[in-house]
């Protein structure tokens, strides 16, 4: 017998190895939430910004959609000086902010199935929303 919409053993020979499964699964979860590779060149993202700091002068990204649609997302923020690049990768949902004069940001929906949302909202507070389903689509957006 299961437990109801776990799937798993109710013998309780088997609670290590469902111990190590919720272990392991909980790990990937945490990992995928967490990866979140970020090539720094002079500065400009303010990721760790408050909502409401960066809603004042920044932009802000943010990706829903269920599970399966994994992404990438490679954003070029420009400033009066510098340039940054940011490549971010991982499963919905997801909300960034950033302070740039400039973002230019390419979403890459990496897996099959699922549908990828997509909300950008500029510094002046226009909104702008797109979606995408299926393996390879792609939305590039720009704003100021």
């Amino acid at each position: 017998m299961a437990y109801r919409g776990l799937g798993f053993s109710s013998d309780l020979a088997n609670v290590p190895a469902v111990l190590a499964e919720v272990h392991r699964a909980a790990t990937a979860l945490w990992e995928g939430a967490r990866r979140v590779p970020v090539v720094h060149y002079a500065g400009l993202a303010a990721v760790g910004m408050s909502p409401a700091a960066a809603a004042d002068s920044g932009f802000v990204l943010q990706l829903d959609g269920n599970a399966a649609a994994a992404f990438t997302v490679r954003c070029t923020l420009e400033g009066p000086a510098h340039t940054e690049t940011v490549e971010i990768a991982g499963r919905p949902p997801l909300t960034r902010h950033f302070q740039a004069e400039r973002m230019s940001c390419e979403i890459r929906q990496t897996a099959e199935g699922g549908r990828l949302d997509i909300a950008v909202r500029g510094k002046s507070g226009n909104l702008s929303r797109f979606s995408t389903g299926g393996a390879g689509s792609a939305i590039t957006v720009t704003t100021r």
